[in-house]
Parts: C-alpha cells; structure tokens; sequence
C-alpha cells in the first residue's frame, strides 16, 4: 500500500479510534509532572514509565533512561526501507504548576471536555496542550499507521523528555553524550504554534530562542542636550 493510498485509510482509524485516544491521553494527563516541584520527582518518573510502555506497547524499543535530574524516554522503531528521511520527534511529558489551585474550577489534572460557544470542544486539564495533547497525537497517528498497514512508513526515533518546563538543562548533556543515535535527517517539534484557530502550521528551520540582556549606564543627572 503506498502512502497515498495509506493516509485516507489513517485518517479514517483515527477518527474511529477518537474516544479510546483521548482515554490513553487523559490516562497520561493525570500523573502530575510537574518538573519545576522535587516533591513531584516520582511523579514525573511514573509519566516516564507511562509513556514508555506505551510506546512498547506499540513495536518501539522504548527505555526509561537517567539524566542528572528527570529522565528521558527513547524509543526507535525501524519503518520502511524506502530511502525516506530517519525522523527524530521530540516532545516532553512535563508540565508546569497549577498554583494558584483558586483560579481552577476542577483538579488540573482531572481532565475533561468543554464546549465552547462557539461549538468547538476542548479539553482542560495541566498539560493538555503543552505538551501531552501534541506528543500524543503523534503517537496516536503512529498506532493508527501501524494498524492499517502493519508498519510505520519511516524510521522514527522518539526523545520524550522532562524537564522542558525548567529549561531542559540536563537535555543538552544527553543529547552530546549519545550525539550518535541521534543523528537523524529531521527532527520534528510538535509543541509550536497555529496560524489560527482553524489552519495548521508547519514551521521549517526551528532554531530555538535567543535571550539578550541590555544594561545602560547614564549619567546622574539631566544634561542638556545640546
């Protein structure tokens, strides 16, 4: 089956499959991650080992594997041998806190569907969008592609990581001590923007952020200008 003929197939198991996806994702949404907290250290763990197995679950050879502070998840899979690009998705299974707990009117981590008045449904809870919601929706489209054609179309290795929400700062350490494994043709970074609320973007060329500080020592008093 070509890959033509393939998407409309996914698609199609993707939106049979809506309700049993959102199960797997609030399943992951309500381990409190919060990465920023030591007293969430466990929890952040179990997120690890949450995602972990389910990427086993999926034919990824998957591993919780340790750094200096939360741990990262790695899985690979080989897809199909027809010289498309070794893909490297990142996403993170941390998120920031919830205080103040008075501005929420359910648990943070007790997700739930809302309407909008608008007629869009959307789900609240503490890492629904940034960035459980987005990594699994990777994973989701993965599990429907190997369901309708019995492979994924290329090879994917996955860098779940948790500590984006405290500035990653044992990532980098990682990434150069096992630079081998991932080097990769394309890294994808579902945790981006939108155009707007109804189009979808793709950025190209993702650079990261810049951060300048600019200090200006003036004079002590008021000078003329002349």
């Amino acid at each position: 089956m070509s890959a033509s003929e393939a998407l409309p197939k996914v698609l199609e198991r993707i939106d049979a499959e809506l309700d049993n996806s959102l199960n797997r994702l609030f399943e992951l949404i309500r381990i409190p991650s919060i990465s920023t907290d030591s007293a969430y250290k466990d929890s952040c763990r179990a997120a690890a080992e949450h995602v972990a197995k389910d990427l086993t679950g999926l034919g990824f050879d998957a591993t919780v594997r340790p750094t200096a502070g939360h741990p990262v998840v790695t899985a690979k899979t080989n897809g199909a041998a027809n010289g498309g690009p070794r893909v490297l998705f990142y996403g993170h299974y941390d998120v920031q806190p919830v205080d103040p707990l008075t501005e929420w009117t359910h648990p943070p981590f007790e997700p739930r569907m809302e309407t909008l008045p608008d007629g869009r449904k959307i789900i609240i809870a503490r890492g629904a969008c940034d960035d459980k919601g987005q990594a699994m929706t990777f994973v989701e489209a993965c599990r429907a592609y190997r369901v309708v054609t019995g492979g994924l179309p290329l090879p994917i290795t996955m860098m779940i990581e948790g500590e984006e929400e405290c500035g990653s700062n044992h990532l980098f350490g990682f990434v150069k001590d096992n630079a081998d494994e991932f080097r990769l043709d394309l890294a994808l970074v579902c945790d981006t923007s939108m155009w707007d609320v109804d189009t979808p973007a793709i950025t190209t060329s993702l650079r990261g952020l810049v951060y300048e500080e600019v200090r200006l020592t003036c004079a002590d008093r008021h000078l003329h200008s002349g």
